[in-house]
């Protein structure tokens, strides 16, 4: 078993090549998103595991070293760290500061519970910036979604994450039907006076679960956002990954001035093939498994397995370039590809 960069495995031998991936539909993989565990503090009804779908193995700190300078090598350049909720694993911050030298830019999405604390020791191991879950600002409903009162742990790891520069801070929010629509306006007011940035998020579900109950009772389409934000903000681009639309609201909001302008910026994945047609992520989930998509369980490679047998790096990129060749957009038409800035959903 692989403990360290420059075990018998992937980092073993293997040349560094920065030319970029590219998929069979034209999209360069320029980002990983890896999973570093399962477990998790909160229990949010919502909560799709990352699509791992695939055992229950845990990867060292090294072993997730050797795996993500194989991206690296292959020319990819932004790490996201995700979990379960990454905070859980004790040794995060050694993880942090392993993977921090083989990207532009590491990244993490946290839950927040523990991260005022860990703060200091995750900036100086390298960590550029953090999105933090935040749902709601009531606490009943708070716990409702996540199942226990951590509220002002989270807002407490909001404030040391500015503090300290973990900027831009993004506020993920992820609009649930019945339960927080209506604190867009507040939670719109709490990003603008931390200078940070809210991301309005669309609740998503595989194909086949989305004639569940619970898909149908806490799904809220945000259309009517967009539109409301067309209607009172300015639209300041797209953020290149998955075609997010950008706006900026400032001014006055319920009859109230806003503190300071703010962006928000949607993420709208269902039926969207304009979201897929510009995915540049590939993942690497908390068992060691290269995937192309958040949902796809054929586009599946091992590569903890084969790291542990001791499989040179030119194997292992073989198979991580095998996910990259057949990986395709999850919402399509016939498999065609939409015009990269199509200002919604569909082609």
């Amino acid at each position: 078993m692989a403990e360290c960069g420059g075990g018998k495995g992937a980092s073993a031998g293997g040349t560094s090549s920065r030319s970029a991936l590219v998929d069979g539909h034209g999209r360069p993989i320029n980002s990983i998103r890896i999973s570093v565990n399962r477990e998790c503090n909160l229990a949010c009804f919502y909560c799709h595991n990352e699509g791992d779908f695939h055992g229950r193995r845990t990867m060292t700190p090294g072993e997730i070293e050797d795996l993500a300078r194989l991206a690296s090598d292959m020319g990819v350049r932004k790490l996201k760290l995700t979990g379960g909720e990454p905070l859980v694993r004790d040794d995060i911050v050694e993880i942090v500061q392993r993977l921090a030298p083989l990207f532009e830019e590491v990244s993490m999405t946290t839950n927040g519970v523990r991260l005022a604390p860990l703060v200091p020791a995750l900036q100086e191991a390298g960590l550029a910036r953090v999105n933090i879950s935040l749902n709601s600002l009531g606490r009943d409903r708070y716990v409702r979604i996540c199942g226990s009162d951590h509220l002002d742990d989270v807002i407490a790891g909001i404030d040391a994450s500015i503090e300290a520069g973990l900027t831009p801070v993004k506020l993920n929010m992820v609009l649930l039907k019945g339960i927080n629509e209506d604190e867009v306006p507040d939670l719109l007011r709490f990003a603008a006076g931390r200078g940070a940035v809210l991301q309005i998020i669309e609740l998503e579900i595989e194909r086949e679960r989305i004639s569940s109950t619970s898909y149908s009772e806490h799904h809220a389409d945000l259309g009517r956002i967009r539109e409301w934000l067309l209607a009172t903000g300015r639209r300041n681009g797209v953020n290149p990954l998955h075609n997010r639309e950008r706006y900026d609201r400032e001014g006055e909001l319920d009859g109230e001035a806003l503190p300071a302008p703010v962006e928000v910026e949607l993420v709208m994945p269902m039926h969207n093939t304009g979201f897929c047609a510009n995915c540049t992520r590939i993942r690497l989930t908390a068992g060691g498994y290269v995937k192309g998509c958040l949902f796809d369980r054929e586009c599946v490679e091992d590569l903890l397995e084969p790291l542990r047998e001791g499989e040179g790096a030119e194997e292992l990129k073989r198979r991580i370039m095998k996910v990259v060749s057949e990986r395709k957009p999850y919402w399509n038409e016939a498999d065609k590809i939409s015009e990269p800035d199509n200002g919604g959903r569909g082609t």
